[in-house]
């Protein structure tokens, strides 16, 4: 079991990482709706928004077979890269 202050430290982290998160998003959104207040406000053609006048096709690039053989292999290489890093830390006790 962890102790006390890696798990305090875990907390924090998961907390902070929720407020910058939340402050991000409030933030974009904050600058979308002042920017669209202030085009609304000047005169001229009315803006026309990326989603009507641009019409985005999705497509699948790989079959569903391909996709599971690349998130296995992405994992194993996240597994294989964070594995000296856990090891360290657990061996400092963190």
């Amino acid at each position: 079991m962890a102790s006390y202050l890696s798990q305090q430290r875990y907390i924090g982290f998961l907390l902070g990482t929720a407020a910058g998160a939340y402050m991000f998003i409030s933030t974009k959104n904050l600058v979308w709706k002042t920017s669209r207040s202030v085009l609304d406000t000047l005169p001229g053609a009315a803006p026309v928004s990326p989603s009507s006048s641009q019409e985005y096709h999705h497509e699948q690039l790989f079959g569903p077979g391909t996709r599971a053989f690349m998130v296995r292999k992405w994992n194993e290489t996240i597994d294989s890269a964070a594995k000296p890093i856990i090891k360290a830390l657990s061996d400092r006790d963190l």
